[in-house]
């Protein structure tokens, strides 16, 4: 039965998505649920009952794959400002009445990782990259557009639409992981992703169980974060990337410099912020054929990353 009233609200939630008013994409100044919500409160004298949920935004480098070894594609681009949370429900307090919702809060830039305190009566939410495409999907922003599936998160039991994390009953403290099974719809054709809750241990880490859990050993043992592990598969959480380390592989290699130029050309969209500052050579807080050169120049040893050549040093710069 709760499937069925499930697939119901996913329907009806989706057709309120296609018919919403035309708004505009979410900039760090929008709105946030915290600030509806507390607009609730001081308006009906009621206290709001939240739950808090974390998503990680697909970047098109990290996360994980699915079968076939593939990633999300990059929910970053230059209309989107960050993860937006949207959730239809009008028994729930301050539901959103337009998309993309309310702007996330960010919990860690760098591994794009964000949350929601969303009130407890909400039974679906959809993260999404904070850009209203519109609803022709002939207009090239409509593309711009990012989303997860409608996600349940009303309750949780296992076996039923997402797996429930060892020791938790509630969705309250999970983080949802998107992969990619990309869905198809009448109502959101542009393919939505589907992902999975984990419970979320901070710092970037999750795991399938809670830490009160009987089976939970510690976090390093029980995180699945993909981009904590090494290549020995030791858990070594999140690392500082290497300055021109574009695809975050934890080496500088003509990849590099190659998927700057695929971004330069429009082949590939990438504005993530953090990929960005790492791969911007000249510090100009862009990313241009000058930082892609300059990634080259490096590889072969004919400079460092400021610019400066052989000539400025008593030793090659290259010494490997």
């Amino acid at each position: 039965m709760r499937k069925l009233i499930c697939f119901l609200l996913t329907v009806a939630f989706c057709m309120a998505v296609a018919a919403s008013a035309t708004a505009k994409s979410l900039s760090p100044d929008s709105e946030t649920a915290a600030d509806a919500l507390a607009r609730y409160e001081a308006q009906s004298g009621k206290k709001v009952e939240t739950h808090r949920y974390y998503f990680i935004m697909p970047d098109g480098i990290h996360g994980i794959r699915d079968d076939q070894g593939e990633l999300p594609e990059s929910w970053y681009n230059e209309y989107s400002q960050g993860a937006g949370i949207y959730w239809w429900d009008t028994n729930a307090p301050a539901y959103c009445e337009s998309w993309p919702g309310y702007r996330a809060m960010v919990e860690d830039a760098e591994q794009g990782i964000y949350y929601v305190d969303m009130p407890t009566e909400a039974s679906l939410l959809i993260w999404n990259n904070g850009v209203d495409g519109g609803q022709d999907p002939d207009q090239p922003i409509f593309q711009k557009m990012k989303s997860s599936i409608s996600v349940p998160c009303g309750y949780a039991e296992p076996d039923e639409w997402a797996t429930v994390p060892e020791g938790c009953d509630s969705f309250d403290g999970c983080i949802f992981v998107p992969y990619v099974l990309n869905i198809y719809s009448e109502y959101q054709p542009n393919r939505p992703v589907s992902g999975s809750w984990y419970f979320y241990y901070g710092d970037g880490c999750y795991g399938m169980y809670a830490e009160d859990s009987e089976h939970f050993t510690d976090i390093g043992h029980n995180c699945c974060n993909p981009d904590h592990v090494d290549a020995n598969g030791k858990h070594v959480g999140f690392a500082d990337p290497i300055r021109g380390d574009y695809d975050w592989d934890k080496t500088v290699t003509v990849l590099d410099a190659t998927r700057a130029q695929r971004v330069l050309a429009d082949i590939v969209t990438d504005s993530n912020p953090a990929h960005i500052k790492n791969v911007d050579a000249d510090g100009d807080g862009e990313l241009t054929i000058v930082d892609a050169t300059r990634i080259q120049r490096v590889i072969a040893g004919l400079c460092d990353f400021e610019g400066h050549t052989y000539e400025e040093y008593e030793l090659p710069l290259n010494k490997n």
